[in-house]
């Protein structure tokens, strides 16, 4: 009978030990999803910022939805893709401790990825970046924070 209580795989601090080795896998599974699912919409976000537009008659491209955005909506764009990023990014970084560090870092992060992108457009055929836009992208990101703080 002693022997058989050796052979018991089940003891309190086994269970204890598999369902916190369990539970961590779980939250880095699931933290690798959320880094993809933030990294698909930067990469959209890329994508839509630096397609050339039609230039000269060229051929069409994708860039010719950009040309027949109306301005407004165009702009209302920057603001809304911004703040679903920020949003992502608040969601990614879920696991820091700190939700000062997330809201920090998520800022940081947004708005330099919104001027870097807005700087990469004058290099683009037919497109220009502008001041403006990136304070637009600012106000999403800003707006997106607020939402995940006060509302989600």
């Amino acid at each position: 009978m002693h022997t058989e209580q050796r052979c018991n795989h089940n003891t309190p601090d086994t269970v204890l030990q598999k369902d916190w080795i369990q539970d961590a896998a779980n939250r880095l599974y699931a933290t690798e999803y959320r880094w993809l699912i933030t990294l698909a919409f930067a990469a959209l976000i890329v994508f839509l910022s630096v397609t050339p537009r039609r230039v000269n008659g060229g051929p069409p491209t994708v860039g010719r939805i950009i040309d027949h955005t109306p301005a407004l909506l165009h702009k209302f764009m920057h603001v809304v893709c911004y703040a679903v990023l920020a949003m992502l990014a608040v969601w990614t970084l879920e696991p820091l401790a700190s939700q000062t560090n997330r809201i920090m870092i998520t800022l940081l992060a947004t708005i330099g990825f919104g001027a870097f992108l807005e700087w990469q457009q004058t290099r683009v055929p037919g497109r220009f970046g502008t001041i403006f836009d990136v304070l637009l992208n600012t106000l999403g990101a800003l707006v997106g924070i607020v939402l995940v703080l006060f509302v989600l």
